[in-house]
């Protein structure tokens, strides 16, 4: 008897160490996902704010978007599915997935994996609409920058910017300088949107905060520290060429010094 027991300890034993190393022997892998567009030279960038990327994981059918799941058994299939963001049609459209190596491993907008080791897959967009170059030249002491809602390449002494894109184009005049003129494509324009309208609807709707910052507005504009020039909507080479010129008295503008 005692031996039987013996027998059936030692076998109940052996089964527990069994399932104990068959435990052992499940693979536990990560999945990787994102977006990623071609910028200058071919260089791959972070795209999240121009697509997304969501996931079906059909072991237990949960949805939704991450940058990474650790807790993915080896044998896992899912299904990725990348989308271009609201507001970013006819700007960008999708290229294909590529792996953590650069790896082509779908063309499709959703890619099926089955997961035999921890994997990535990036959603690659490309630029579909054409650039714009805005040139500028600074006669006088300041500086030139260029923004806009679409991602700005900048050079020296311009940028490109995306058909389509709105633009600001920022005048800071150096210390002791004033904005003086501003030539877009050739011809005079007058940049200086005069802000006391503003402040005096601010002041007629109420509320401390959009007076204030009507009231901060007027200053800078007569101070003459900062403007800007806005395009709404940007179809075409820009040329600009702004004059900064000397506040004190005694001095001349800079822009006369130079025509003379």
């Amino acid at each position: 008897m005692k031996r039987i027991l013996a027998v059936v300890m030692t076998l109940c034993l052996l089964g527990g160490m069994c399932s104990v190393a068959a435990e052992g022997a499940v693979k536990v892998y990560a999945l990787t996902m994102g977006v990623h567009r071609y910028g200058v030279n071919n260089t791959v960038m972070d795209a999240s704010g121009i697509a997304t990327v969501t996931y079906v994981r059909h072991l237990n059918g949960t949805t939704g978007s991450a940058d990474r799941i650790y807790d993915v058994m080896e044998g896992e299939t899912f299904t990725l599915t990348t989308a271009v963001r609201e507001g970013q049609e006819g700007f960008y459209s999708f290229l294909c997935w590529l792996d953590e190596k650069g790896v082509v491993i779908g063309r499709e907008t959703t890619l099926e994996i089955t997961m035999d080791g921890s994997k990535a897959a990036f959603a690659v967009y490309v630029e579909t609409a054409s650039r714009h170059l805005v040139t500028y030249k600074i006669v006088g002491e300041g500086s030139v920058s260029v923004s806009s809602d679409r991602e700005v390449i900048q050079g020296v002494g311009c940028a490109s910017l995306m058909h389509g894109a709105s633009a600001k184009i920022r005048f800071s005049p150096a210390r002791g300088y004033s904005t003086y003129s501003l030539k877009v494509n050739g011809e005079n324009v007058s940049f200086l949107s005069n802000p006391i309208p503003e402040l005096y609807a601010a002041v007629k709707a109420g509320g401390i905060k959009n007076i204030l910052g009507a009231l901060f507005r007027v200053v800078k504009y007569f101070l003459n520290r900062e403007t800007v020039y806005s395009i709404p909507c940007i179809d075409q080479d820009v040329t600009i060429e702004v004059g900064f010129m000397k506040n004190a008295f005694g001095y001349k503008s800079v822009l006369q010094s130079a025509a003379e």
